[in-house]
Order: structure tokens, then C-alpha cells, then sequence
């Protein structure tokens, strides 16, 4: 209701429709930014997760890489120290 000249007046029903379809555009921006708000939070989540992957896979490839270097100095002194005892030997 709508005062007018001292006393309350009802609302057209076309200034009613305009509300109503104002009112519905509204909601309708208000959705489509709610669903690129939540496109944007999966594209977030897959990128983290692929990040989470590709440091995974880095952490278990220095885990082969060291591993495959501490075999490789233990054996490495493993001859050296056979090296030592046949230079004593000798």
C-alpha cells in the first residue's frame, strides 16, 4: 500500500507485475552469480588437487632418486674399503 493524499492506496496490478519482474531479474542475476561462484570453487579444487598430485609424484620420484644414491655410496664405499684391504694385503 502506498499513502496518498493522507490515505493508503493499493498497488496497481501493473506497478505489482513490474516489482514482480524486477524482483525476478534480481534473483536470477543472484543465481547466476551463485553458479560462477561455485564453477570457480571446482576449477579452485581441481587445481588443487592436481597440485596435490604433482607433489606427490615428486616426493615418491626423490624418494627413488635418493634411494637409488645411497645404494649407490654404500656400494661405492663398499669397494673402496675391498680396495683398501687388497692394497694392505698386497
Amino acid at each position: 500500500m502506498e499513502n496518498h493524499k493522507g490515505h493508503d492506496t493499493v498497488i496497481t496490478a501493473a506497478e505489482r507485475a513490474e516489482k514482480q519482474s524486477e524482483l525476478k531479474e534480481d534473483q536470477m542475476k543472484f543465481q547466476q552469480r551463485i553458479q560462477e561462484k561455485q564453477k570457480k570453487v571446482q576449477e579452485l579444487k581441481q587445481t588443487v588437487n592436481t597440485i596435490k598430485l604433482s607433489a606427490q609424484t615428486a616426493v615418491e620420484d626423490n624418494e627413488i632418486i635418493f634411494t637409488e644414491m645411497i645404494s649407490s655410496m654404500e656400494k661405492k664405499r663398499s669397494e673402496l674399503q675391498q680396495e683398501e684391504l687388497r692394497n694392505r694385503v698386497s
